[in-house]
């Protein structure tokens, strides 16, 4: 086996893989959760992102125990952590969402043209996580990550451009309630940030596909 050399030689490597997939499995469920939520503007859809979260986090304890019974060599396994511990800052941020978009929904601050960039944000969100999926399954495989690594740069790209348009968009706009405006800055702020962890997420596999040969 190609990890011989490098892992411990148990099948605690292969349990962390598994468990990682789900991890990130998970993650990208809960962005469709967030698409569901801007899409339907149903608070009530919300509570999947709690519940996933929850779920994600059972399966976060279960990864860092199998490495600290032994899993990977000591090397590894600060990359690894830090792997995790970016994603996790994507839920928070997913989380942060949702909460801000509850004071906003239903106000005239929200308006069609800033609901629908959102959606197109998130959108963009959702096949990033995808693709930070698919990257890590090809990692385990041992196969040349470019193609998706380089496809998640340039879908961050993209929100970055939907970003700067939204952000103009918003210079412009009339803000009647002070914790109105507050709350859309958080909302847009929160959204176009899970982007970000993504990439940062991507560049980390990234290292760790480095310290393999």
């Amino acid at each position: 086996m190609v990890f011989k050399k490098f892992f411990s030689g148990r099948n605690l490597e292969k349990e962390v893989f598994l468990s990682v997939e789900k991890y990130l499995n998970i993650f990208s469920k809960s962005v469709k959760c967030l698409h569901n939520l801007l899409v339907t503007q149903d608070m009530e859809k919300s509570f999947c992102i709690d519940q996933l979260e929850r779920e994600a986090d059972s399966i976060k304890r279960n990864i860092l125990l199998k490495i600290y019974e032994g899993a990977f060599l000591p090397y590894l396994r600060p990359n690894l952590f830090l792997f995790i511990d970016t994603v996790e800052k994507g839920f928070d941020f997913i989380k942060h969402s949702s909460f801000e978009l509850q004071y906003i929904i239903t106000t005239s601050i929200y308006d069609n043209i800033i609901k629908e960039k959102c959606i197109q944000i998130n959108l963009l969100n959702q096949e990033m996580s995808e693709l930070l999926l698919l990257s890590f399954k090809e990692f385990s495989k041992r196969n040349n990550l470019r193609e998706t690594l380089l496809a998640i740069r340039m879908l961050e790209k993209k929100i970055d451009d939907a970003k700067l348009e939204l952000t103009s968009y918003l210079r412009n706009k009339e803000v009647k309630n002070y914790w109105e405006g507050e709350s859309l800055s958080r909302f847009v702020t929160y959204l176009t940030s899970i982007s970000d962890i993504i990439e940062d997420a991507g560049d980390q596999l990234t290292i760790l596909d480095l310290c393999l040969p």
